[in-house]
């Protein structure tokens, strides 16, 4: 078990690495750089006083050294200071990365139990009304996009039924430690984070749910006298949920893609304002920044999908144990 981990993590280092470069060069292909965005007409700036403002920003540097100066500052635990305003990366991030880590986490636990138990139910209960009503609503969820889906519920739940804020992580004038405040908040743009999702695993669960309870061994286990409960959870549960582990993994990226409208459409101050702030200031330590730990944090979500999948799946630990 522990090498198959260990090899899980090997390949890993490689793939954020070539994230990170992929980064940094569509970043330095775009146009403009940061001494752009801090020039005014209003200055009037001679063209040696702009060049001498990229000289110490660094940008007379080819891209190959800045991106080996970017790795070998990052390897030591530094991930520099903004080209903005001169507030270091790291804490910043550090704030940030809280508040997406919960609206993520928040919609991932939201989707998982939402989306499986309705796959669930709908097989057990297929061709109900239910059953028929819980598939054209998933076939909505999974044709909107996050951006859609954001507009309409913060005009449906915000502005017109205005059950929930339409903005923001607490609200104005309030404590801001306020935890009913902060959940308050949180629902809403949570759960619209997470109704693709819900739809994409409710789709999954019910059609590997429906395989299974068709197999032969779930009729064995009924024929040796087996409570229909014991059958469903112990047996068809169990081997229906192995396709479903992999694509919660494998959806995890979007969601956090998914984070970046929300966050935008609902001011909430997380990663996905952050980057969108330093993209439209071509602010390159923050930019890559942030795509380093989302990295990081999607590749230890996909190692964490791993752990999971051999922990449902026996053979995985028995193959690792064979090599």
């Amino acid at each position: 078990m522990g090498r198959y981990f260990l090899r899980r993590l090997l390949i890993y280092i490689p793939v954020g690495l070539l994230v990170t470069l992929l980064v940094f060069t569509l970043a330095d292909l775009a146009p403009g750089d940061p001494a752009d965005w801090l020039y005014s007409p209003e200055l009037n700036m001679t063209y040696e006083e702009i060049q001498a403002i990229k000289e110490s920003m660094g940008l007379n540097q080819s891209p190959v050294v800045r991106y080996v100066q970017w790795l070998r500052q990052t390897a030591q635990g530094n991930l520099g200071y903004r080209m903005k305003n001169g507030d270091p990366v790291g804490p910043l991030i550090a704030t940030r990365l809280k508040r997406t880590l919960v609206l993520g986490g928040v919609a991932t636990a939201f989707g998982i139990i939402v989306g499986l138990g309705l796959g669930i139910y709908t097989a057990l209960h297929q061709y109900s009304w239910f059953d028929h009503l819980s598939g054209v609503l998933a076939f909505l969820g999974i044709s909107m996009p996050a951006f859609f889906v954001g507009v309409l519920g913060l005009y449906i739940f915000g502005l017109k039924l205005q059950w929930f804020p339409i903005g923001g992580i607490t609200t104005p004038g309030g404590d801001p430690d306020d935890l009913r405040d902060f959940l308050y908040h949180l629902i809403l743009p949570a759960a619209l984070l997470s109704s693709n999702h819900v739809a994409g695993y409710f789709r999954y669960m019910r059609m590997s749910m429906l395989e299974v309870l068709h197999a032969d061994y779930l009729t064995t286990a009924r024929a040796k006298g087996m409570r229909e409960r014991i059958v469903i959870l112990r047996h068809a549960l169990r081997n229906a949920l192995l396709p479903v582990v992999t694509v919660i993994g494998a959806s995890i990226p979007g969601l956090f893609g998914g984070a970046v409208f929300i966050e935008t459409i609902f001011s909430w101050p997380g990663m996905g304002m952050l980057f969108i702030d330093g993209v439209n200031a071509r602010d390159y330590p923050l930019i890559m920044g942030v795509t380093l730990v989302m990295t990081s944090v999607i590749l230890l979500a996909n190692l964490l999908t791993d752990i999971a999948y051999s922990l449902v799946d026996p053979r995985i630990r028995l193959e690792t144990r064979s090599n």
